[in-house]
């Protein structure tokens, strides 16, 4: 301190008598006066910088916004801007999405209940198509048991066919010249068949002309027909009865068999694409059905994705909307 000495340069008679006890208060009371005035003044200059940070910081909210935060604002509200306009353009595109693959849904799923064509192109639902072909197997039955049938009758009716129809062989011409003279004596015809007559107009008798044709070749033949003409067509006739009645039993069923052939070679058609038509609309059936599945799924899918698309946008648009509103807030200020 500036009234005391270095303790080495103390000149004793220079040192004033010591003081009296009622002296030394007022000598210690000195440097603490000092050190409460140093306190109080420390106090007033942190107490004046705290109130000067206050005055600046309330200056700085009340007066002109700083430059970096408006920039700040101003660069979020244009990044939200350009969200929002990708996330419109995405929306847009699911969207559309979304009803291609509605429309592409309801045509699969109207075409799926309308069944599928048959052989002549109808359209026919499955149970439809199932009917069609348990119908074409019941008629391939029917003409398949028809068909044996009529192989049992040609079998039934060939034993004997052969004897029969070399008979009727045979007995062919007879009958033949048998027609001739009925139709000769009926009026129908003017002459009888196998007579070379010279002289047209010379008359020519029905019993001449039998035994002279006839009769000859009928003996020749192993025949022995009547002696009058007028009991030939009969007798001839009885003789070609039974033969006759043999092959056309035979030929008839021959004939009844190739007919129920055609109808079963038909029959088996019908059965074979009515079959394949209901096995090809089982299989686009499952095939639908999987493929309805997946688009169900996908259609699912995308709304999902246009619903997120669009809380996306409402959270950005509200984002965006405050933020303009910050702006607008701190631009008047």
């Amino acid at each position: 301190m500036p009234f005391e000495k270095d303790q080495h340069d103390v000149d004793v008679s220079a040192v004033p008598e010591t003081p009296d006890a009622d002296d030394r208060p007022d000598q210690e009371a000195k440097p603490r006066r000092r050190m409460r005035w140093l306190g109080i003044a420390i106090a007033g200059a942190v107490l004046l910088l705290g109130i000067v940070s206050l005055l600046s910081a309330l200056s700085r909210r009340g007066g002109e916004p700083e430059a970096a935060d408006l920039n700040t604002l101003r660069s979020t509200i244009a990044s939200e801007e350009e969200q929002l306009r990708d996330l419109q353009a995405e929306l847009d595109n699911a969207e559309q999405a979304l009803a291609d693959k509605q429309a592409e849904y309801d045509k699969a799923k109207t075409e799926a209940e309308a069944g599928q064509p048959d052989a002549a192109g109808a359209q026919r639902s499955l149970d439809e198509l199932k009917a069609d072909a348990q119908k074409a197997q019941e008629t391939y039955s029917e003409a398949l048991k028809a068909y044996d049938e009529s192989v049992d009758a040609v079998a039934a009716a060939a034993p004997g066919y052969d004897d029969a129809k070399a008979q009727m062989d045979v007995l062919a011409p007879y009958l033949n010249y048998a027609a001739a003279y009925e139709q000769f004596m009926s009026g129908a015809a003017d002459t009888l068949p196998g007579i070379e007559n010279e002289d047209p107009e010379a008359e020519v008798s029905a019993q001449s002309w039998y035994e002279s044709v006839v009769l000859p070749a009928a003996q020749q033949a192993g025949l022995q027909p009547p002696g009058l003409v007028e009991y030939f067509p009969a007798a001839v006739q009885e003789l070609a009865a039974e033969p006759s009645a043999v092959v056309k039993t035979y030929e008839d069923a021959l004939a009844a068999s190739k007919e129920a052939e055609a109808k079963l070679q038909e029959a088996n058609t019908a059965q074979e694409d009515a079959a394949k038509a209901y096995e090809d609309a089982k299989n686009a059936q499952k095939t639908s059905a999987d493929w309805l599945a997946d688009c169900e799924a996908e259609i699912a899918r995308l709304e999902k994705r246009v619903a997120d698309l669009k809380d996306s946008i409402e959270q950005v648009t509200k984002s965006l909307e405050a933020h303009r509103a910050e702006l607008k807030k701190l631009e008047k200020q």
